[in-house]
């Protein structure tokens, strides 16, 4: 899965540790991991390249009904500001916004 929305419509006052759990572990903590696996790999090669870190609208809007969701890719859209200031020289960070699905 590339991002996680619940199937369940989760107001902020319902929303459990465990939606909050899954939302960060797919949209903030993979991405995470894989950012530090490919740098790592880009600098120990000496190759030039690019992360992409693919966000939402929903990072920037809060829509009542995907709270963990909302939240969760506000997290990764600032993983990727703190990514650019990396500086390593040789690989850039950037944030890709999809279209979300969110209503």
């Amino acid at each position: 899965r590339a991002s996680v929305v619940s199937t369940q419509s989760t107001w902020v006052l319902s929303t459990t540790t465990e939606d909050m759990d899954e939302a960060f572990a797919v949209n903030v903590n993979s991405p995470l991991l894989l950012t530090q696996i490919a740098t790592r790999n880009m600098i120990s090669r000496d190759f030039k390249g690019a992360v992409v870190n693919v966000s939402s609208r929903a990072s920037g809007r809060a829509f009542e009904n995907r709270s963990s969701y909302c939240i969760s890719k506000g997290a990764l859209d600032q993983l990727t500001r703190i990514e650019q200031t990396l500086g390593d020289g040789q690989t850039r960070y950037k944030m890709q916004f999809s279209k979300s699905n969110c209503r």
